[in-house]
């Protein structure tokens, strides 16, 4: 077992980084997959709502350092998903207990592609309905 532990920690080191796009804004937008497309033009259309936002793309797992300094610096953590469950932001909330609270799933598993209008909508919807996490490291 210590063995395996030793080999998934290396592999945090070898997998190919997150694409992070950072701005000054509370918001952090974490994606993966063919959401990518999606968040370009959704990312544009929260910006013109006001909504400032820095985006993470993830590549793979294990999660890299990257993926925990991006949490870390963001009072809200949209994680959009194609799936009922909302499977990444589980994975992440399990690993990164610590800023759980502050990571919200936006959901779509209708058998469409996601489009910009669906991820900026929830995200509006949940921004105007939640309060802000405490303990953001800036």
């Amino acid at each position: 077992m210590d063995r395996l532990a030793r080999k998934y920690e290396t592999a945090r080191t070898l997998v190919p980084p997150p694409v992070v796009e950072e701005s000054d804004g509370d918001v952090g937008l974490l994606a993966f997959g063919s959401t990518h497309w999606a968040m370009i033009e959704a990312r544009a259309q929260l910006a013109a709502r006001g909504l400032r936002n820095s985006y993470l793309l993830l590549k793979a797992l294990p999660f890299t350092a990257e993926v925990r300094r991006f949490l870390g610096r963001h009072s809200r953590i949209y994680v959009v998903e194609q799936n009922r469950d909302g499977q990444m932001a589980g994975l992440l909330k399990s690993e990164y207990p610590e800023v759980a609270n502050r990571i919200r799933s936006v959901r779509y598993y209708s058998g469409l592609p996601i489009t910009a209008g669906v991820v900026a909508g929830q995200i509006l919807e949940q921004e105007a309905a939640a309060p802000v996490a405490e303990g953001v490291v800036r």
